[in-house]
């Protein structure tokens, strides 16, 4: 927990909203019950933890109600997929049932979308970080081995994490952290 909590000094240096919910307000959706570490406890603890722009954010509190409080809940992406799938043809009802197994075991506890449809989840079954974007959010890619091992990589500007303001492009046209 100790990246979180480094990340949330982060935050509040960087003006990101952050409210506690009431005790028991929020539930984590059954099925990531006991899956997702200390992330479990927070989704919980937090109503919300958004950058001051408001177009990304942790998914907690507000977003894992089932529509979310502001309408965009913890599983408007696997929706997404799984509503683009005909299910009268054979290879939609594969894709369906390939994404369906997949967002069973990623628990998506980051959302944005100032640029694009994108997340950051855990894995369930080792513990590991991936990011996914629209079009294809399964085809995510593994950035981290551990929620901490993120956080801290956020923070060392490792990570792209809904701040895209703090960063600039530096003489060799890379991105360079400001933040």
């Amino acid at each position: 927990m100790k990246g979180f909590e480094k990340f949330l000094e982060w935050a509040k240096k960087h003006d990101w909203i952050i409210e506690t919910a009431e005790e028991g307000k929020y539930k984590l959706p059954e099925i990531y019950k006991g899956k997702i570490g200390y992330i479990e406890q927070l989704a919980e603890k937090y109503k919300c933890i958004c950058n001051p722009d408001e177009d990304a954010w942790l998914v907690f509190g507000e977003h894992i109600s089932e529509h979310g409080e502001d309408g965009f809940a913890w599983d408007t992406f696997k929706n997404i997929t799984l509503n683009a799938c005909d299910t009268d043809d054979e290879f939609d009802k594969q894709l369906y049932k390939e994404a369906y197994n997949w967002w069973e075991k990623h628990y998506p506890f980051y959302i944005a979308v100032y640029d694009c449809y994108e997340f950051y989840a855990v894995n369930t079954d080792d513990g590991s970080v991936v990011y996914g974007m629209e079009p294809m959010f399964e085809d995510a890619e593994k950035v981290a081995d551990s929620v901490d091992e993120f956080f801290e990589n956020v923070i060392a500007g490792k990570v792209y994490f809904g701040f895209a303001q703090y960063f600039e492009q530096d003489e060799n046209d890379e991105d360079r952290f400001i933040g």
